[in-house]
């Protein structure tokens, strides 16, 4: 059979002949023309033999590797693969049994021999152990059709080496295989092959297919015989003769972002990680790779994520390994997902830890742009890189600046643009304005400084400009024990006429040297306060590569602060604090030694700045103050919430139970326009959602209409009035996910002092109802009858709920109704506290219910209770319940500015709490 469909050529050249004159008239190449023979002269239906061979990296690739496959017979049994070292007999060959799962597959593009869509498979796979490190072997894959046993053709693999010798490994990004955009894909692995035929393996930085359940999308990544978008001129083969590495991409993931029925279907890679998959580690010559999945940013997994990193890291640095982090979505590119939320939040919480633990570089995807830049901790380019020729370039690892590395595309499907102003860089985002962070940015113009030959890969000017070519990527990249080199190569390339319409030419050619010097900072102390004039003093000392001490009295010696503002490191390393902050916050600092050839960044020092409290959450106005407050909780963030800046916040009353479940925000707006401040928050933050809480009396239409401009997701939550909108915010949250609580908040609608006090308990889940004074609402009744509520807290006097609809509540629950309330709104906040038992208070102005509204999820956030104060003077009762919480581990806050709490009680409270501090 011919070589086009991977098969042994055992038959007679008259048969080849036949079946492509076939193949040719019916312009259909089906699995029952497709047929082969054993050396009995039996033919074999090509839809009984191995298909879509994929080799999947393990985390010790020099003693195992695994295999998959598919067939489109459904019907075999007994699986298995025959494997022997490569200058051995084949009767020398051990046998590993392989597992079989006959799957529905979705939108394949092979036909059956009656013409009909495939809609079923076999799907295989073997985990081959008890391998010798850089030993070649063959296998066949084997499985048996009843009796009769179906042979594979003979293939090959290479474990990995023992030693830490010189080795080329293939790196690409999105080939994001779709349509005919797969002929590229095939093109791009064949060039590949060809000028680096002793590549060891292919790392696929994610996103492998368009969508990972289309089995016909796989059948184009694998070129597999049949499928319509079949490439007889580039085979692509590549991909099923090398060990594939590769992370998880946004498009691998699925609906369950496990990649099945699509990439844990083709391929075998380990979940090292409890929980997420594709996450392992492994050695490779002189380098460690660690994959990461950015698929998954909750919290905890983040976390289980940061701590496997830290392990393979301190392991990797032990043994004197290069450190290779592989991961889909990239903190710092060249293209126009820098201000996407998902990526900032990587930013936020990735990136600093590449930093401090000296990650040397990170090979990503995504952006469909190649770039690359040493990006130190502030966002900003470690300035190290010098050129050696036209496109050609080496710099020596500063250390503490991992190498950010994106390689363009693997096919032709898309390729981004920069994003075309800073606008979207926020001040608590590391990122330097104008991608400054970045060496080669092949999204730019050409000519300009970071693609100064070109050419641009963005694929907005193809209709402007004829000459645009697609040009899909690969980087050949070489390890050694001193360096690592990254030679990126494009091709011109037309996926509908399969032609190249560009020669392979080099891109960029970049080395990265091993650093041969160790700078390190350490402090006297590892704390400031920012309530007296203390310092710390710093040391720095740096080491050789043998240990041994360097003298850096001619070195030129530069002190960085994260947060010049609070934090000053004079020439000498002494450390001031600056200008007070409103809360505790730590501030990361680090020396660069520059010695006169070359620049090495030391170790990142984090130094506390302690705040005396209570700390204070303020703006100019409203607006900005629960600005503030968002910008210290969810300084990223999918999700706001908007309430409308009316006089008594009618419909703001009970947002804090939305903001309890989607952990999010509360922000306000007038009715007709969005606050300067809010919006650029929204932008800063990542927002995609914004849930309006009230109807277009209080915010406008138009405020709707610029938010769905501007591309947002809207939703408005509104009844026919406060009570109706009260209870559809509590059915909102809990159709959301919230887990209601069994107690609820009972307010009278027109007290918002009284509902404000209670917002942390109602963003802990306590659902927020409205009555009037001497009457129960319709719409509460309702929720009362339908949800599991069972208790009741009325917050407010007899004056404002009546004892008579204290008793109509009691008869509309099984439990308890309760009252916490005093004379004025002070007295009915402490009676809450009270009830509560919240360890920590926050302070809202007596006139300052703005303020509150936004202090509910605070005070949810930090266990407070929302507590009012006059403006200049702290009430005897507060005074007296702050004295029954302080202690050395309480917390209490300010909310709002010195016009609505004076400092004169801000200086009160933190006279009274110095003495527990």
């Amino acid at each position: 059979m011919s070589k086009r469909f991977g098969m042994k050529k055992l038959c007679a050249g008259s048969l080849l002949l036949l079946l492509a004159i076939l193949v040719m008239i019916s312009g259909i190449t089906t699995s029952a023309m497709l047929k082969t023979a054993l050396a009995s002269g039996d033919e074999i239906p090509a839809a009984k033999l191995p298909q879509q061979i994929g080799l999947a990296m393990t985390d010790d690739p020099q003693t195992s590797i695994s295999i998959n496959w598919t067939t489109i017979d459904t019907t075999l049994t007994d699986a298995q693969v025959k494997v022997w070292e490569k200058n051995a007999e084949e009767s020398t060959a051990v046998t590993y049994e392989a597992s079989i799962e006959k799957r529905t597959v979705v939108e394949s593009i092979i036909k059956d021999e009656n013409g009909q869509v495939i809609t079923e498979k076999n799907f295989y796979s073997a985990t081959l152990d008890e391998l010798k490190p850089n030993t070649e072997y063959s296998y066949r894959l084997v499985a048996y059709d009843g009796e009769t046993k179906i042979t594979g053709e003979v293939r090959n693999f290479k474990t990995a080496p023992a030693s830490e010798d010189p080795y080329t490994f293939i790196y690409v990004a999105d080939p994001q295989v779709s349509g005919f955009h797969a002929k590229a894909w095939n093109a791009n692995l064949d060039i590949a092959k060809e000028m680096f035929p002793d590549a060891r393996f292919i790392y696929i930085a994610g996103d492998l297919t368009d969508k990972t359940p289309n089995e016909g999308q796989w059948e184009g990544f694998f070129n597999q015989p049949g499928n319509e978008q079949y490439n007889d001129k580039y085979s692509g083969s590549w991909i099923s003769e090398l060990p594939v590495a590769a992370t998880m991409g946004n498009h691998d993931g699925g609906p369950n972002k496990d990649g099945a029925d699509g990439m844990a279907s083709h391929y075998t890679w380990l979940s090292q990680i409890d929980g997420i998959p594709v996450t392992y580690a492994f050695d490779y010559g002189a380098a460690r790779f660690i994959i990461l999945n950015t698929e998954y940013r909750a919290d905890e997994d983040l976390e289980k994520q940061i701590a496997f990193l830290r392990q393979e890291v301190a392991e990797a640095k032990d043994e004197g390994k290069w450190t290779i982090v592989g991961m889909h979505k990239t903190p710092y590119s060249g293209g126009d997902h820098m201000d996407d939320a998902d990526v900032k939040l990587l930013r936020q919480r990735l990136a600093p830890v590449f930093v401090e633990l000296d990650v040397d570089m990170v090979l990503q995807g995504h952006d469909h742009v190649l770039s690359r830049g040493l990006v130190k901790l502030n966002g900003y380019k470690a300035d190290v890189t010098e050129k050696i020729g036209d496109r050609t370039y080496s710099a020596k690892a500063p250390g503490h600046a991992p190498l950010y590395y994106v390689a363009n595309c693997g096919s032709t499907l898309k390729f981004y643009s920069p994003l075309k102003d800073n606008d979207w860089i926020s001040e608590y985002d590391p990122v330097a304005p104008d991608y400054g962070f970045l060496d080669i940015d092949s999204a730019m113009p050409v000519g300009h400084a970071l693609n100064p030959l070109g050419p641009s890969t963005d694929d907005e000017q193809e209709e402007a400009n004829p000459n645009f070519y697609r040009a899909p990527t690969f980087v050949a990249v070489t390890v050694s024990e001193d360096s690592v080199k990254f030679d990126t190569y494009m091709t011109g390339f037309d996926s509908e006429a399969n032609t190249v319409v560009k020669d392979t030419f080099l891109y960029d050619s970049f080395t990265l040297n091993k650093a041969d010097v160790d700078v390190s900072l350490a402090p006297d102390k590892d704390s400031i306060s920012a309530d007296s004039n203390g310092t710390v003093e710093l040391s720095i000392a740096a080491k050789d590569e043998t240990g041994e001490d360097i003298d850096l009295s001619n070195a030129a010696i530069t002190y960085q602060s994260y947060n010049d503002d609070v934090l000053k490191v004079a020439a000498d390393g002494t450390v001031t604090a600056q200008n007070r902050p409103a809360d505790d916050v730590t501030v990361n600092i680090w020396a660069e030694v520059n010695d006169g050839v070359n620049t090495y960044i030391s170790n990142i020092l984090p130094i506390k700045v302690d705040v005396v409290p209570p700390a204070r959450i303020s703006g100019q106005d409203r607006f900005e103050t629960a600005v503030a407050a968002a910008k210290k909780y969810y300084p990223l963030t999918s999700t706001v919430i908007l309430a409308a800046n009316t006089n008594d916040f009618a419909d703001g009353l009970a947002a804090n139970m939305l903001a309890g479940t989607l952990e999010a925000p509360i922000l306000l707006t007038n009715t007709d326009e969005i606050p300067a401040a809010v919006d650029k928050y929204m932008m800063h933050a990542g927002v995609k959602n914004v849930y309006l809480l009230g109807g277009p009396t209080v915010i406008s239409e138009d405020i709707e209409k610029e938010l769905v401009d501007k591309k947002y997701t809207v939703t408005r939550i509104y009844g026919d009035n406060r009570e109706a909108t009260a209870a559809a915010i509590a059915n909102k949250a809990e159709e959301l996910g919230g887990q209601l609580k069994d107690t609820a908040i009972v307010v009278n609608g027109y007290a918002p002092a009284d509902a404000l006090a209670a917002g942390p308990a109602v963003s802990d889940g306590m659902p927020l109802l409205m009555v009037n004074r001497n009457s129960i609402p319709v719409s509460t009744r309702n929720i009362l009858n339908e949800s599991v509520i069972k208790n009741i807290i009325i917050v407010g006097g007899t004056g404002v709920v009546s004892p008579v609809v204290a008793d109509e509540l009691e008869e509309l629950v099984s439990g308890t109704v309760v009252r916490a309330g005093g004379i004025d709104r002070i007295a009915t906040s402490i009676a809450l506290a009270e009830r509560l038992k919240l360890p920590n208070a926050v302070m809202v102005g007596y006139n300052g219910l703005a303020d509150a509204v936004a202090a509910g999820y605070v005070g949810s956030i930090e266990k407070s209770a929302v507590l009012y104060t006059q403006q200049e003077q702290l009430d005897k009762n507060a005074d007296a319940y702050l004295d029954s919480i302080i202690n050395e581990d309480s917390r209490v806050m300010i909310m709002g500015g010195t016009g609505v709490v004076d400092n004169s009680v801000e200086g009160y409270i933190r006279n009274k709490i110095m003495p527990s501090k």
